[in-house]
């Protein structure tokens, strides 16, 4: 796999579990 693939696919995990956690704190 290219890095820009694996950093594709670890954003797209990733921005989910961000935008709860910050909608958490907030």
């Amino acid at each position: 796999m290219h890095t820009e693939n694996i950093l594709s696919f670890i954003s797209v995990l990733f921005l989910p579990t961000l935008y709860h956690t910050v909608k958490d704190l907030n």
